[in-house]
């Protein structure tokens, strides 16, 4: 397994580029599909406001004129932070190879690559002030679609997503974060994906609403992202070796998978990241991690990143028949709560017993969202729908 995109690199080329010991692999797939989410989100809200299916916004700019000292300020703290932190990482790698979060949370740092980056910003920031001025600043109006707002939808449903998958995680796995709340909260690993889609997804809709958009349309033009993006960050947890596994598989891999590699039947995750089964060093390792897991487990996050791109396609494909307002999303419901409920049979979780029934928090809020999926189905499919033509 990664820890770093160093190790990637190294694995696959044999370059030995000490730089990128502080890109953290889960990190940058995380980054991957917030920038998948993105784009996607970006062409459906364009393509369905071709059709008519979200209003215009007529946006009033004044250009031409000084940029505030507000906007000096908030540069300037940009960058001395950038320079402090990122630009010292990047020219001192090993001072944060160990852990980039730590070092991000800790005081160090260099005050004078801080204050240096911070004065090259500035000093670019004013150069294009400049160019931008005008003799006398003038109002233009800009008549464009929801794709406006895509950045902040985006920024609101990575915020409260991040902050909504921890809190889920946390309460989940209680007993671990009493015993290290500040390393539990900011750890790479323990994220929970149903309480990043509830919380981003109420600050979206949150937002979206306040711009008088149909709340329906947008969690269409949201479902083939989310799923996307989900595959994306599951290949993520499984590079990095994350914990997000399975549970231990000694069984012979059955004949009808035989051409399925060793390696996607069962796993030993080597040099995972949190250091599972500290006992079991891999020898002649020189890695920053360098255990194994004793016993192997199914690889969950590969099968989950393998489903997420097939219901994506299927998803992909649905988006443009003429589906009612709310439809397209409650089959993604459907189709994310029924992959979770699947795979949680097989993966490492904490599970409660009711009535003499046992699952886990996942498979509770899987069968939530199934459930709301049919009753989505069920009461929007007989509104009339708008053809979704090609454009």
């Amino acid at each position: 397994m990664y820890a770093s995109l160093y190790d990637l690199i190294y694995d696959l080329t044999g370059l030995k580029l000490p730089f990128l010991l502080i890109v953290n692999t889960f990190g940058l797939f995380v980054a991957f599909a917030v920038m998948a989410a993105y784009k996607v989100f970006s062409m459906e809200f364009t393509r369905r406001h071709k059709l008519g299916q979200f209003p215009d916004y007529r946006i009033v700019q004044t250009v031409g004129k000084p940029y505030g000292i507000g906007e000096y300020i908030s540069n300037g703290i940009l960058g001395f932070i950038m320079g402090y932190k990122v630009v010292y990482m990047f020219l001192f790698p090993d001072a944060a190879a160990g852990n980039p979060q730590e070092f991000l949370f800790s005081g160090d740092g260099s005050i004078w690559l801080g204050l240096a980056t911070a004065g090259i910003l500035l000093g670019l920031r004013y150069r294009e002030d400049l160019k931008q001025r005008l003799p006398s600043p003038e109002q233009k109006e800009t008549v464009t679609g929801p794709e406006f707002f895509i950045g902040n939808v985006t920024g609101i449903a990575l915020i409260a997503g991040f902050l909504g998958a921890k809190v889920f995680h946390i309460l989940e796995d209680w007993e671990n974060f009493s015993r290290d709340p500040f390393g539990s909260f900011f750890s790479t690993g323990g994220w929970t994906f149903l309480g990043g889609l509830i919380a981003g997804g109420a600050g979206v809709l949150w937002y979206c609403h306040r711009k008088g958009m149909n709340i329906f349309r947008v969690l269409d033009v949201g479902a083939p992202g989310m799923m996307l993006s989900y595959g994306v960050g599951r290949m993520g947890c499984h590079l990095s070796g994350d914990g997000d596994w399975g549970i231990a598989n000694t069984s012979p891999r059955p004949s009808w998978l035989s051409w399925l590699p060793d390696w996607a039947w069962a796993y030993d995750y080597p040099n995972n990241v949190i250091d599972a089964d500290p006992g079991n060093l891999i020898p002649g390792c020189e890695s920053l991690h360098c255990n194994r897991l004793a016993v192997p487990v199914f690889p969950t996050p590969l099968y989950e990143f393998a489903a997420a791109i097939l219901l994506f396609v299927l998803i992909w494909w649905l988006r443009r028949k003429p589906l009612a307002a709310g439809v397209l999303f409650s089959i993604y419901l459907i189709a994310a709560g029924v992959e979770r409920w699947l795979i949680e049979g097989i993966r490492v979780n904490s599970r409660y017993d009711w009535f003499g029934l046992s699952f886990s928090q996942a498979q509770l809020l899987s069968l939530l969202m199934v459930l709301a999926g049919i009753a989505g189905i069920y009461f929007l499919r007989k509104k009339p729908a708008k053809p979704a033509a090609d454009s």
